[in-house]
């Protein structure tokens, strides 16, 4: 039989009042679940969404270092769902269930007790992780910092060292600067005493006269020797050095002159012995100089014609036209030989109704006609300001310049394998183009007497098509052009090269290019009639038909009487 005595009661009171004061304290206890239950959800959220910052430490962390604070965050996410699940049992209690509710206090409260404990440990758990990452973090950036830093000051270095091989090739460049402006200087003086020294010579060799200038070169007579010109010379304030040398240097093209007119001379003599020979040559461009014992040859018209081709009648063409030019003036002024009546350019691709009528089964691309020349090619052909100088009246240079840019791109016309005994072309494929062009006129109905003969100048091709719209390939051919052209004028034309400049022989040329009613007087005299007044004044003219119904007129003589020459020529 069991007792119930007075301990039992007192023990039992005790467990009564325990409960009560536990069921008194449940919404106390629940409240503070919640409120953990809030914030161990909240901290999860912020470190998921850190774990998911590519830029944040967490975002960074190795994957290991992830999978174990994701399983730490897996633990808290299913006591997360427990604890729900047992509020939401206390919630469907009704209030006055005394013994459910005695129960829930006795033994589900403690439970979540447990549950919240476990989160606080797995939240610790997890905050050590963190540090470790952030620890991890600052030190990777404090290696970072130092590196950045090394390499700001690396970068220093070698920019300090860089302003210093800077300054050093400054300093360097402006010496070289201002050594190339003493040596400047030091050319002008030198040039300035050299074109004294030069006034100087041509002054007394004036006054010795052009007889006495030979003799004295060539030993002849009992006048004055060339020692006596140094003297002379020297006495004036030229230095023996200088004065020794521009005498000899004008002794020796003296020789070489009289020499060249020996020659001449003698070729002359041969080419009248050979005339039947000659006569059954058209295209042959032999000396027309002939002379009597122990005078200065005469001159004589040489009537070629020479027609310079490309495809365009581009830079290249132009360039030939105007370095022919030049030549001519210098070898009539210095040799008194009139080497060609007449240079012109054109282009074998450019439209004209024979071009087209021509090469139409070919395929081809005509260009237009009418295209202004090249600036860049006139400028280049011209070269330096003393190529060719002759700046004074009549100014030879500058007249063919100025003739020349307002010449326009031309096609070809049957014509010209008429008229033209020399056609020069700098291409393998315009060379067999024209030949193509030509033999159909020989060979068909209509035989025209072809005189033409096609010259490949073998070096004076363009490397690629857009080399004629560049500056320096353009002074490239022009140099080409220059060599190859006076070949040809040695082969075809028996040319010498004078040994004197343009504007320094005897005789000057005057170029006029008169208009359509005087070209038409001159075209039906053909320059006889001039000549025959001009001889008079020691002048010879040649007169070239131009196109568009003009002539070209050239003057040659003696400077001082070429301007009475142009009077009597045009009246």
């Amino acid at each position: 039989m069991v007792t119930f005595g007075i301990p039992e009661a007192i023990s039992a009171m005790k467990i009564v009042l325990d409960i009560a004061v536990k069921l008194k304290n449940e919404s106390k206890e629940l409240a503070l679940v919640e409120k953990e239950i809030r914030k161990v959800k909240n901290d999860l959220s912020d470190i998921e969404a850190r774990m998911k910052n590519p830029k944040s430490p967490l975002g960074q962390s190795d994957a290991g270092m992830k999978a174990r604070i994701e399983e730490d965050s897996k633990d808290i996410k299913e006591g997360c769902a427990q604890v729900k699940k047992i509020l939401e049992e206390r919630a469907r209690m009704h209030s006055l269930e005394l013994g459910s509710k005695t129960w829930f206090v006795m033994y589900r409260v403690p439970e979540l007790k447990v549950i919240i404990a476990g989160f606080t440990a797995t939240t610790t758990s997890i905050d050590k992780k963190i540090q470790l990452l952030l620890a991890d973090a600052a030190e990777r950036a404090a290696a970072s910092h130092v590196k950045a830093q090394k390499k700001a000051e690396e970068q220093a270095a070698a920019s300090a060292k860089a302003q210093k091989k800077a300054e050093a090739q400054a300093k360097k460049l402006e010496e070289k600067m201002d050594k190339v402006l003493e040596q400047q200087k030091k050319d002008r003086k030198m040039k300035e005493e050299q074109e004294k020294n030069t006034k100087k010579l041509l002054e007394l060799l004036e006054k010795q006269g052009r007889k006495g200038v030979q003799d004295i070169a060539l030993g002849k007579g009992d006048g004055k020797k060339a020692a006596d010109l140094v003297d002379e010379l020297i006495s004036g304030g030229m230095k023996r050095k200088d004065a020794k040398a521009g005498v000899q240097s004008t002794m020796s093209a003296v020789r070489s002159e009289s020499q060249s007119q020996k020659q001449t001379i003698k070729r002359a003599a041969t080419d009248e012995a050979k005339k039947g020979a000659l006569a059954a040559k058209p295209t042959a461009a032999k000396t027309q100089v002939t002379a009597k014992a122990g005078q200065e040859p005469e001159v004589k018209k040489n009537n070629i014609w020479i027609l310079c081709v490309d495809s365009r009648n581009g830079p290249r063409s132009i360039m030939a036209q105007t370095y022919l030019e030049f030549v001519r003036s210098w070898t009539i002024n210095t040799q008194k030989r009139w080497i060609f009546q007449r240079v012109h350019s054109i282009g074998v691709l450019t439209s004209s109704p024979f071009t087209k009528s021509t090469i139409e089964s070919e395929k081809l691309q005509v260009n237009e006609a009418n295209v202004p020349v090249s600036g860049l090619a006139i400028e280049a052909i011209a070269g330096e300001e003393s190529h060719f100088q002759t700046k004074d009246w009549p100014n030879e240079k500058g007249t063919i310049l100025k003739r020349v840019r307002e010449h326009r791109s031309q096609g070809l016309t049957r014509t010209h394998f008429e008229r033209y005994e020399h056609i020069i072309c700098f291409s393998k494929k315009t060379f067999d183009l024209l030949e193509k062009m030509k033999a159909p006129l020989e060979a068909g109905e209509k035989k025209i007497k072809a005189v033409s003969k096609i010259h490949l100048l073998q070096k004076c091709f363009w490397l690629k098509d857009d080399n004629d719209e560049k500056k320096e390939d353009i002074l490239k051919m022009a140099g080409k052009l220059k060599v190859a052209l006076k070949e040809f004028l040695k082969v075809e034309f028996k040319w010498e090269r004078p040994t004197i400049g343009i504007a320094s022989g005897e005789w000057r040329t005057l170029e006029i290019l008169v208009d359509e009613e005087v070209a038409k007087r001159m075209k039906k005299d053909k320059g006889v009639l001039m000549n025959k007044i001009l001889e008079k004044k020691g002048c010879t003219v040649h007169v070239a038909v131009d196109v568009a119904d003009k002539c070209l007129v050239s003057i040659s003589g003696p400077k001082g009487k070429l301007a009475e020459a142009q009077k009597m020529a045009l009246a």
